[in-house]
């Protein structure tokens, strides 16, 4: 049992309003222009004359430039350089399966952790 023996009143402090302070209207926003199709006259005209300009373009460019150049088959150089990135290409495919197991032990280590709690 709790013996208060103080005659004074307790004053808590006033909480902090909830209200939210007024946002001011905003006004309507104008469209730029009028909307559909209707305000758009020649749009079949346009349409025509960008798909004539393409096709234009397509009939006059050449065939594609590779981005690589790529190097004769018959320089011993480069054949050893293109097997010497393929020998790194395979290991580093067989070190991130190797990578995929161990955190999939990990994980189900994990996972069995938790099963337990």
């Amino acid at each position: 049992m709790i013996n208060i023996s103080t005659n004074s009143p307790v004053s808590w402090p006033t909480p902090p309003s909830a209200a939210v302070a007024p946002v001011a209207a905003t006004p309507a926003i104008k469209p730029v222009q009028s909307g559909g199709r209707e305000a758009q006259t020649d749009v079949q005209a346009r349409r025509e004359a960008r798909l004539a300009l393409a096709r234009a373009d397509d009939e006059s460019t050449s065939p594609p430039v590779p981005l690589l150049p790529r190097p004769t088959p018959s320089d011993p150089q480069s054949q050893a350089a293109a097997q010497l990135r393929q020998e790194a290409s395979v290991q580093r495919a067989e070190q991130a399966v190797k990578k995929a197991e161990a955190d999939k032990g990990v994980h189900k280590k994990a996972m069995e952790r938790l099963q337990d709690v």
